[in-house]
């Protein structure tokens, strides 16, 4: 996928977003849940578990069929 990016840099509202997101990647990664409920391993995880979120417009997209890279990608321009 190629695009055009865009960086939210506003740590406040990426870690309010982030907090909607936990519930989702702690169902889906369940050791994380021990990390989210835990106030202690937040502040040892802290750095890891702040977010800067990057948006992209996609412009254009090229992919192999079976993944088959021996033969050229198709490719869809939006």
């Amino acid at each position: 996928v190629q695009g055009d990016g865009d960086v939210r840099d506003d740590l406040a509202a990426n870690a309010a977003a982030f907090a909607g997101m936990a519930g989702a990647w702690a169902d889906a990664q369940p050791s994380f849940r021990m990390i989210w409920d835990s106030p202690r391993w937040r502040w040892w995880c802290r750095y890891y578990l702040t977010r800067i979120f990057i948006e992209v417009a996609p412009r254009r997209i090229r992919a192999w069929r079976d993944g088959d890279t021996s033969k050229p990608p198709f490719e869809v321009r939006l």
